[in-house]
C-alpha cells in the first residue's frame, strides 16, 4: 500500500509540477503582452477571477495571490465566456503574438503614443474589494454636498480607485470627448478652470434635494460642484459639474409675430425689443426688429442613483443593472462587476429648464405658475414639419409662460433630449413613411410605431418629475399639456396641478390632426369632447380635404369632396353655429332613418343644428334656434338617446341665455331629471357636462335674472341644481372637486348672491352646500389671477354670508379651510380694494404712523400717500358692504377667537386671517387689532403669540444665520404669528402707559403689560436679529419687490412692521433701562470703523446725486448703513454715530468752503446785549440756509460801546447761548415748560400767528447752527416736541409729562369697568384760547358721536394725539423747517430724542480734567513744565463741579464739555501770559479760547468766572 501511495504521491507531483509550468508560461507570455501594449501600472491588476455572489447578482470574485491569476476550467459554468484562454490553445496563441511582434513595432510610434495617453494597462472593470479600491463616501439624499459627496467617475489615475459612479460625464457627448482625446486635440488630463462659471441665478437647496426618493435622474447638486468641492478639486479629484445655469434671451419668429398680434407685451423685463438688425453697411435695416425673451436656463446632465430609478420603474436594482448591461452591448461591466456603486451616468441626452420671471418664485406656492414639458422633436421644433404639433405646442407654451410671469407668477417651460419619443430619429421617420404610404389614420397612428418600434413610447415620464422638485415646485397652477403620461407622473409624484389646457385648435396644422385626435383616443387630455372609434377612423391626414368654420370642422371623405361642392356649402351653413364640436357628413338611408325617427318624436321643426348620435353613425338634428323639448318628446326618446349629452349641454346654453323664458323651468327639469335619473350613466353625463361650462351656465342664469323677481319658477330649479353634482359624485373624485372649484368661481362670484333666492330656497341651498368638504380644496384656487378683482370681492362677501351661520358646525378640517380661503382671498387683493368709494372724507386707520401729517381742524390722522387702488365695477352694493364689513366686526372676531380655542389645529388659519384683513383693508387694521388687543382676551392672545410659537422658534435667535432662516420654508408657519404679534403689540403700547409698561402700579388689579420686562428683552432682540439683516442684507433679499418664501407678504411691509415694533420697545427703554447695555447693539457682528467710513462716503454720494427730502424708506433702498443709521440707528452705538454726525456736518463744510475757522466772514450783525433776539432776528432771519457760513458778531453794551473780543468764533458761541436765553424764555410767550421744566411750543392761537411762526423757523435755525458748529445750548425739550423732529408723533405714555390729569383721566378710562356711555363723553376736546372757549371735532361729526366701550380706545388715541401733536403741529413744522435748512433731517434720524436733546445741551457728566490738560496747547513763556502752569491746574483741581463748569463757560461760553471729549474743542484750549500785571484779572478771549494766567490765581481766577461779565472784563 505504501508502494502504491509513494507511485501515486509521484504522479500527483508531476502533475502539479506541469501545472505550474504552464502557469508560468502563461504568466510570461502575458508579461509579453502587456509589454506590447502597455506598461505594468501599480494600480492595475488582473481581475479575471472566479466568480462569486454578492447582493444576488452574478459577481466575478478575485484574489491577488499569483496561484489563482489563471482560473481553473472549473471555474466558470459551460455557458460562462472565459477572459483566459485554454490550455491546450497557448502554444498557438504564443506563435500568433510572436508573428504580430513585426507588426507592433512597425507602429511603434502609433504605439508610443498610446502609452502617453493611457500608461496603465487596459482595465475592462473593477470589483469591490479589489486592492486599493476605495469610493469617495457618496450618500444620495444628504442634507448638503458635503455629507453627500462628490460624484466621481473619471478614469484617470488620481480617481480611477476613487470612482463612486459608472459612466462618464457628459451622457452621449462622452463619445466626442473620447474621440477629440485619441486624436490629439484634448489633452485627457486638461484640468477645467471653473472660476467666475458659478451660477449668476440662485437655486437654493430645497427639502426634496434630501429626500433620496424625489431625486433620482439627476445630482441636485451638480450646478454647486465646483464651488462645493473646491478642496478635492485642489487636491487632483476629478470632479465635474453636470448642471449650469446662466441667463440668455430668446429670440423666435413665432414670438416677434405674437408681440405683433398683441398676444406678448414688451414689458421692458421679459420681453424685450430687440435692437435693429443692419445691413451689409452697417446700417439699420427698415421693419420692426422684432422681440427678445429674458430668460434663466439650467442645463441638466443625467446622473442616475440606480436604487431610486429602478424603485421608481417598480422593477429591482438587479433586473435594472442586468438590462442596461445587457442591452447597450455590455459598454458598462461595472454595472455588473460594482454593486456597491450606485450612481451611473448612462450616455442619454439631458434637460433644460427655461425660467421665466423671478426663479425664486417657482418654490413660493403663492406665485402662479405655468409649465410646460417638452420632449425634443427636431424635425418640427427647429424646422417646423407640420406633420406634429410640438414646435405650436412649443411656442404656445413659451407664450404662456411669459404671460404667467407678466401676471406677477412665473413660467417654466422644460425641454427633455427624448427624440421621437425616445425611439430616435430615424425609428420615427421609417414610422412617417409607413403612415403616408399606409393611409394616414388616427385610427393606426400607435399601431404604425409599434410594427417598426415594437412599443409606442419609450419616454417613461417616471423620472420626469424629477426637475420640478429640484426647483422646488410644490403646485403648478397651469399645465399646457395634454399627455396624461406627464400629468400622472407629476400628481403622482406629490405636486398638485390645478388647471391643464391643451393646444388650441387654430395652433394644429392640418397634418397634424392625424396625431392629436389619436392621443386624445387613447385618453389624452383635452377641453373639447373626446373622440369615438368611429371619428377616429374617419380622421385622414393630407391625403383627404378639411373644410374649417369657425371652430368646427367638417371632413370630406376623398370621393366626395369634389363632386358635392353644392351640397358641402349648404352643410358648412348648417353647422357654422356649433362651437368646438366636430361633425362628420355622410350620405346614406341610415341618416335619413335617423332623422325620420328624431322627426317623429320630437317635430319636424328640429332640424337646423347638429349634435352627434350616440352611437356615432349618423347625425341627430335638433332645434338650435328655440331649443324646445317637450316632456312627451322626451319621455319617448330617452331609452334611445338619453345617454347624448351634447343635447343636454345645447340646453344648458339656452337656459343660460334666456333664463326667465317659459321653456327655461322645462329645461331646468330636464337636466335635474338627468342627474337624478338611475336608468342612465347619469355620473358620464353629468362629467360631460361640468367639463363644458355646467356652473359657467348657470352663474349666467342666475345673473340674467333680475334681482327683484325671487318669484321666478326657474329660481327654485336652479338652486336644486347647483348642488346636485356632489350627490352624483363622491368627495374623493376629480369631478367633485372640480364642481366645487366651479361652484366658488362661477356661483359665489355672483353679486348679492343671497338675495336672488326666496327664503325657501336659500334655505335649502344652504343646507346642501357642501362646505363641510372645504378641506379637499387648495387655498391657492382662491388666488386665480384670471378671476377679476370684483369677482374676488364678491366671491369673499357670498362665503361669509353662507358659510358664517354654519361655522360652529364644521369639522376642524373645513373651518380651517374655510379661514385659510377667506385669507387667501383678502391676500389677492390689492390695499383699499375694499374700501368703497366715498365723496366725503375717506376712512382711514386713527393709529397713524410715523411719517403721518396731521391737522389743527379735524385732527384724526390724515393717511399716508396711497396710489389709487383698482376699482370694482360697478360699485359694491351696500348689502355687499355689509358682509364684508361683519369680517371686522368684534362681535365676528371673538366668535372666531372662541370657536378656534376650541379647535387648536384651526388657531395657525385664524392668524393668517387677521393679519390678511390688517393688510388688504388698512382702513381697518386699527379696529381689527383693537377687538383683539383690549378686550381681557388680548392680552392670553399674545401671551400665547410669544410663548407658543415665536419664542420657541428659530426665527432671530442667530443674526449671523438669520437669512437662511428667514428664507427657509420650514419657518413659513412661524411669520404669521410673528408679525400678528408684532401688530398687536405695537398697538397695545400706542395707548400704554408706563405705569402699565413697566408694571409699577400699586393697585393690586391694576392692568398689566402683557409680557414680562424678561420677555420683552428677548422678544425685541429676536425682533433685532430679523430686521438688522433686512437693512443690511438688502441687496440679498430684494426687500422692495420680493417675499417671504411661501407666502405674497412682500419683505418690505415686514421690514417696516418689525421696525415699528422695535423703535417703540425701544423708546420705553430709552425713558428707563431694563434691558442689559449691548442689547441693543450689532457692533459684534459688523467693524464699527468701516462701518463709518463707508456712510461717511455714502452720504457724501447722496449729497451729489439727491435731494435731501429722501425718505427712511428710500435710504435704506440705496444704502444699507444709511438705512440702518435711519431707521434701527440704535444698532451702533450712540458714540458712533456721534462721530459720523460731526463727520457728516465737517464733509459739507468742506463742501461749501466753510471748513477755514479763520476765513473771512461773509456776514456781519451788530447786536445789543438788552436786545439779542430781537437784533438777532432783524439781522440774521432772512439768510435762512446762508446760516450756515461764518457770522461775525458784534456785541454792544448797555452804554453804546462796542465790546472789545477776538472774533475766532467765540464770540458767536457767546451769541449763540444768549440768543437762546432769550428765544427759548417762556415769558415771550412762545415756549410752555411741562412739570418736569422741559419746552415745548406753546399751543395757543396766538402762537400760530404768521409772525410768531416765523420766530419759531428762525429759532430753529438758529439751533441748527449750534448743531453745525458743535455748540452746545443749555435748553432741555419735552420728547414729544423733539419727536417731530424726527417725523414721529406721540402717543399716550407722553401725555403724562405734559397733562398728567388728562393723562390720569384716559388711564382711568381705559381701564373702566362700567359703561364708557355713563360719562357722556363725545369725540371732541375744548380749548380755551385766552378766556374764548371752542369745540375740536376728534373726528368727523364727532360731537354726536358717543364714546363707547368699543371705540374707548380710538378716543383715548385721538385726546392724546391731539394735544402731543395735532395742537402743535403748525409751530412745530415750523420750527423744524428752520432746523432743517441747517441739519440735513437724515443726520438728525440717527438718534432718538433722549439723544437728540444730549446732542443738544451735552451731558451732565462731570468735568475732566485729565482730557482737558492732555488737549491744551500753551503759548508765551509757558509750556507743560512751567510753574505757573503746574500751579493753574493744581486749582483746577481743587476746584468743584459747578466751579469747573463756570470756568468752561467763562473760557469757551459753554459750561459742559463737548460730547466726544476735549479733543472736539476747536480751537483747543490754550493758556499764555499777558505780562506782569499782578493786579489784572485773568481774561477770556473765548474766540480763540485763550486765558491768561497771572499771581493769586485761585482767587482771581474765581473772580474772573464768577463775574458774568461781557468781553471787555479786565
Amino acid at each position: 500500500m505504501d508502494a502504491s501511495a509513494n507511485a501515486n504521491g509521484m504522479v500527483l507531483a508531476q502533475i502539479l509540477a506541469q501545472l505550474e509550468s504552464l502557469q508560468l508560461s502563461q504568466a510570461a507570455l502575458q508579461s509579453k503582452i502587456d509589454a506590447l501594449t502597455t506598461p505594468t501600472s501599480p494600480m492595475s491588476s488582473r481581475i479575471a477571477t472566479p466568480p462569486k455572489r454578492t447582493l444576488g447578482l452574478p459577481i466575478p470574485g478575485r484574489s491577488d495571490s499569483p496561484s489563482t491569476l489563471v482560473p481553473s476550467a472549473s471555474a466558470f459554468p459551460p455557458s460562462s465566456l472565459s477572459t483566459s484562454p485554454p490550455i491546450h490553445s497557448m502554444l498557438q496563441q504564443t506563435s500568433a503574438i510572436a508573428s504580430n511582434v513585426a507588426t507592433l513595432d512597425v507602429a511603434g510610434a502609433e504605439k508610443d503614443r498610446e502609452k502617453r495617453l493611457y500608461p496603465q494597462r487596459v482595465i475592462i472593470t473593477t470589483y469591490p474589494d479589489q486592492s486599493g479600491i476605495k469610493p469617495v463616501p457618496l450618500q444620495w439624499g444628504a442634507p448638503s454636498p458635503e455629507e453627500r459627496g462628490p460624484v466621481v467617475c473619471s478614469r484617470n489615475p488620481t480617481s480611477i480607485k476613487l470612482r463612486n459612479a459608472i459612466g462618464a460625464h457628459s451622457g452621449s457627448y462622452s463619445i466626442y470627448r473620447a474621440l477629440a482625446i485619441a486624436i490629439g486635440t484634448l489633452d485627457p488630463m486638461h484640468k477645467p478652470n471653473y472660476t467666475m462659471t458659478e451660477p449668476p441665478v440662485l437655486i437654493p437647496p430645497q427639502p426634496s434635494w434630501s429626500d433620496p426618493k424625489k431625486i433620482v435622474s439627476f445630482d441636485p447638486w451638480g450646478h454647486m460642484a465646483a464651488q462645493a468641492f473646491r478642496e478635492q478639486l485642489d487636491a487632483g479629484l476629478d470632479v465635474r459639474p453636470s448642471i449650469a445655469i446662466t441667463k440668455a434671451h430668446i429670440k423666435l419668429s413665432e414670438l416677434d409675430h405674437a408681440t405683433a398680434t398683441g398676444a406678448l407685451k414688451v414689458d421692458g423685463k421679459i420681453v424685450l425689443e430687440s435692437l435693429p438688425l443692419k445691413d451689409e453697411h452697417g446700417n439699420p435695416m427698415a421693419g420692426s426688429p422684432g422681440i427678445e425673451l429674458v430668460t434663466s436656463k439650467a442645463a441638466v446632465e443625467p446622473v442616475w442613483h440606480l436604487p431610486g430609478v429602478a424603485e421608481r420603474f417598480g422593477i429591482s436594482e438587479g433586473l435594472l443593472r442586468r438590462a442596461l448591461f445587457e442591452d447597450t452591448g455590455g459598454m458598462y461591466p461595472e454595472l455588473i462587476t460594482r454593486p456597491d456603486i450606485k450612481v451611473f451616468l448612462p450616455p442619454i441626452g439631458g434637460l433644460t429648464a427655461y425660467i421665466f420671471g423671478p426663479p425664486a418664485y417657482l418654490s413660493d406656492e403663492t406665485k402662479e405658475l405655468t409649465v410646460r414639458v417638452h420632449d425634443e422633436c427636431n424635425g418640427s421644433d427647429v424646422f417646423g414639419s407640420d406633420i406634429c404639433t410640438c414646435k405650436p405646442y412649443l411656442v404656445f407654451a413659451i407664450e404662456e409662460a411669459v404671460r404667467c410671469a407678466q401676471r406677477g407668477g412665473v413660467g417654466l417651460v422644460v425641454y427633455f433630449r427624448k427624440e421621437g419619443r425616445a425611439l430616435g430619429e430615424v425609428t420615427k421617420y421609417l414610422v412617417y413613411n409607413l403612415r403616408k404610404r399606409g393611409g394616414d389614420r388616427a385610427d393606426t397612428y400607435f399601431k404604425s410605431t409599434e410594427l417598426i418600434a415594437g412599443v409606442k413610447d419609450m419616454r417613461f415620464q417616471a423620472l420626469m418629475p424629477d426637475v420640478l422638485h429640484w426647483l422646488g415646485i410644490k403646485k403648478i397652477h397651469n399645465m399646457v399639456s395634454m399627455s396624461d403620461m406627464k400629468y400622472n407622473a407629476i400628481v403622482e409624484s406629490g405636486i398638485p396641478i390645478l388647471k391643464r389646457y391643451d393646444i388650441p385648435d387654430h395652433l394644429i396644422p392640418p397634418d397634424s390632426r392625424v396625431e392629436i385626435d389619436a392621443k386624445i383616443a387613447a385618453g389624452y387630455f383635452t377641453s373639447g369632447k373626446k373622440i369615438t372609434q368611429e371619428e377616429l377612423r374617419s380622421t385622414v391626414a393630407a391625403s383627404g380635404k378639411s373644410i374649417w368654420v369657425g371652430h368646427a370642422r367638417l371632413i370630406l371623405p376623398r370621393k366626395l369632396s369634389s363632386t358635392t361642392s353644392s351640397h358641402n356649402e349648404s352643410s358648412v351653413k348648417i353647422i357654422g353655429g356649433a362651437s368646438r364640436v366636430q361633425y362628420e357628413y355622410r350620405l346614406g338611408g341610415e341618416q335619413h332613418q335617423i332623422r325620420g325617427s328624431l322627426e317623429k318624436d320630437y317635430g319636424s321643426a328640429l332640424t337646423r343644428a347638429v349634435g352627434r348620435a350616440w352611437n356615432g353613425r349618423g347625425c341627430l338634428w335638433w332645434d338650435g334656434a328655440e331649443t324646445r323639448l317637450t316632456s312627451k318628446g322626451w319621455a319617448d326618446g330617452r331609452e334611445r338617446y338619453f345617454k347624448e349629452a351634447t343635447a343636454l349641454l345645447r340646453t344648458l346654453n339656452a337656459i343660460s341665455k334666456s333664463p326667465t323664458s317659459t321653456d327655461a323651468p322645462h329645461h331646468l327639469q330636464l337636466l335635474t331629471a338627468v342627474f337624478s335619473s338611475k336608468e342612465v350613466d347619469s355620473v358620464g353625463i353629468a362629467s360631460f357636462l361640468i367639463s363644458r361650462g355646467f356652473y359657467s351656465d348657470l352663474g349666467s342664469a342666475i345673473q340674467r335674472i333680475p334681482l327683484n323677481n325671487k318669484s321666478n319658477p326657474s329660481i327654485p330649479l336652479v338652486a336644486t341644481l347647483v348642488t346636485l353634482p356632489f350627490a352624483v359624485f363622491p368627495i374623493t373624485s376629480a369631478v367633485y372637486l372640480t364642481s366645487f372649484v366651479d361652484l366658488l368661481w362661477h356661483i359665489f362670484t355672483v353679486p348679492l348672491l343671497p338675495n336672488r333666492f326666496p327664503l325657501a330656497s336659500l334655505t335649502e341651498l344652504s343646507k346642501q352646500l357642501p362646505f363641510s368638504s372645504l378641506h379637499i380644496i387648495s387655498p391657492a384656487i382662491f388666488t386665480d389671477p384670471t378671476v377679476s378683482l370684483t369677482s374676488r370681492v364678491h366671491l369673499l362677501a357670498n362665503l361669509v354670508a353662507f358659510v358664517n351661520p354654519r361655522l360652529s358646525k364644521l369639522s376642524a378640517t373645513a373651518f380651517s379651510a374655510f379661514l385659510q380661503g377667506i385669507a387667501a382671498i383678502l391676500e389677492s387683493l390689492p390695499p383699499q380694494a375694499l374700501d368703497p368709494p366715498s365723496k366725503g372724507v375717506q376712512e382711514t386707520s386713527w393709529a397713524m404712523q410715523d411719517d403721518s401729517d396731521m391737522s389743527d381742524v379735524e385732527v384724526a390722522p390724515k393717511p399716508a400717500q396711497i396710489r389709487t387702488p383698482p376699482m370694482i365695477s360697478p360699485p359694491l352694493d351696500a348689502r355687499t358692504v355689509s358682509r364684508l364689513q361683519s369680517l371686522v366686526s368684534p362681535a365676528q372676531i371673538d366668535a372666531l377667537l372662541t370657536l378656534t380655542s376650541k379647535q387648536p389645529s384651526t388657531r395657525p388659519s385664524l392668524f393668517r386671517v387677521l393679519l390678511s384683513l390688517c393688510t388688504a383693508w388698512p382702513s381697518k387694521k386699527d379696529k381689527v387689532l383693537s377687538s383683539l388687543v383690549f378686550p381681557q382676551m388680548g392680552s392670553l392672545l399674545i401671551k400665547e403669540l410669544w410663548r407658543g410659537w415665536v419664542r420657541p422658534s428659530p426665527l432671530g435667535k442667530d443674526v449671523r444665520q438669520a437669512l437662511e432662516i428667514a428664507r427657509d420654508q420650514r419657518c413659513l408657519e412661524v411669520w404669521t404669528p410673528l408679525l400678528l404679534l408684532v401688530d398687536m403689540y405695537t398697538h397695545a403700547l400706542l395707548t400704554m402707559g408706563d405705569d402699565e409698561f413697566f408694571s409699577i402700579a400699586t393697585r393690586s388689579n391694576a392692568p398689566r403689560n402683557p409680557l414680562t420686562l424678561d420677555e420683552l428683552t428677548a422678544f425685541s432682540k429676536q425682533l433685532m436679529n430679523i430686521t438688522f439683516p433686512l437693512y443690511w442684507n438688502e441687496d440679498q433679499l430684494n426687500v422692495k419687490e420680493d417675499c417671504i418664501p411661501g407666502t405674497t407678504i412682500r419683505w418690505e411691509p415686514v421690514r417696516e412692521k418689525l421696525t415699528k415694533c422695535l423703535k417703540a420697545i425701544h423708546t420705553r427703554d430709552s425713558r428707563r433701562k431694563f434691558t442689559h447695555k449691548d442689547h441693543w447693539l450689532m457692533t459684534s457682528h459688523i467693524d464699527i470703523q468701516s462701518f463709518c467710513e463707508a456712510a461717511i462716503f455714502e452720504e457724501q454720494k447722496l449729497d451729489r446725486t439727491s435731494s435731501r427730502s429722501l425718505s427712511k424708506r428710500q435710504m435704506a433702498y440705496i444704502s444699507p448703513r444709511l438705512g440702518v443709521l435711519n431707521n434701527i440707528p440704535f444698532a451702533i452705538p450712540f458714540s458712533a454715530r456721534v462721530e459720523i454726525f460731526r463727520d457728516f456736518v465737517s464733509a459739507d463744510m468742506t463742501r461749501l468752503d466753510l471748513s477755514d475757522p479763520f476765513a473771512r466772514p461773509k456776514f456781519h450783525c451788530v447786536v445789543r446785549r438788552g436786545q439779542i433776539a430781537k437784533d438777532g432776528y432783524d439781522g440774521l432771519n432772512s439768510l435762512g440756509a446762508q446760516l450756515k457760513g461764518r457770522i461775525q458778531i458784534t456785541f454792544v453794551d448797555q452804554f453804546g460801546e462796542e465790546e472789545r473780543g477776538i472774533d475766532g468764533g467765540g464770540v458767536f458761541k457767546e451769541f449763540l447761548t444768549s440768543l437762546s436765553k432769550e428765544a427759548f424764555d417762556t415769558d415771550r410767550g412762545l415756549w410752555l415748560f411741562t412739570d418736569q421744566q422741559e419746552l415745548y411750543p406753546n399751543p395757543h392761537a396766538y402762537a400760530r400767528e404768521p409772525h410768531q411762526l416765523n420766530w419759531y423757523r428762525f429759532i430753529g435755525r438758529v439751533l441748527g447752527k449750534a448743531l453745525y458748529e458743535g455748540i452746545l445750548i443749555d435748553v432741555a425739550f419735552a420728547t414729544f416736541f423733539m419727536a417731530k423732529w424726527l417725523g414721529r408723533q406721540s402717543y399716550l405714555d407722553d401725555l403724562a409729562s405734559l397733562d398728567p390729569e388728562l393723562y390720569r383721566g384716559l388711564i382711568y378710562l381705559k381701564h373702566y369697568d362700567g359703561n364708557p356711555e355713563d360719562l357722556a363723553l363725545n369725540f371732541t376736546v375744548t380749548t380755551d384760547d385766552f378766556g374764548v372757549q371752542n369745540t375740536i371735532n376728534l373726528i368727523p361729526d364727532g360731537t354726536n358721536i358717543p364714546v363707547t366701550r368699543e371705540n374707548r380706545m380710538q378716543y383715548i388715541y385721538l385726546v392724546s394725539n391731539y394735544k402731543l401733536n395735532a395742537q402743535i403741529r403748525l409751530q412745530s413744522d415750523a420750527f423744524f423747517d428752520g432746523l432743517s435748512d441747517i441739519i440735513d433731517p437724515k443726520w438728525l434720524r440717527m438718534f432718538n430724542q433722549q439723544e437728540l436733546q444730549i446732542l443738544v445741551g451735552g451731558t451732565e457728566d462731570p468735568v475732566d480734567v485729565d482730557d482737558l490738560r492732555s488737549n491744551t496747547i500753551y503759548g508765551g513763556v509757558y509750556d507743560e513744565s512751567h510753574p505757573t502752569i503746574g500751579a493753574f491746574w493744581r486749582v483746577v483741581r481743587s476746584l468743584d463741579q459747578p466751579q469747573r463748569c463756570a470756568l468752561l463757560r467763562f473760557v469757551t461760553s459753554c459750561s459742559r464739555p463737548p460730547l466726544l471729549g476735549f479733543k472736539e474743542l476747536n480751537p483747543k484750549f490754550s493758556i499764555r501770559d499777558a505780562g506782569s500785571d499782578a493786579a489784572r484779572l485773568p481774561t477770556a478771549s473765548t474766540c480763540v479760547n485763550l486765558l491768561k494766567s497771572e499771581q493769586a490765581l485761585r482767587r482771581k481766577l474765581l473772580q474772573a468766572i464768577n463775574s458774568g461779565a461781557g468781553f471787555d472784563l479786565s
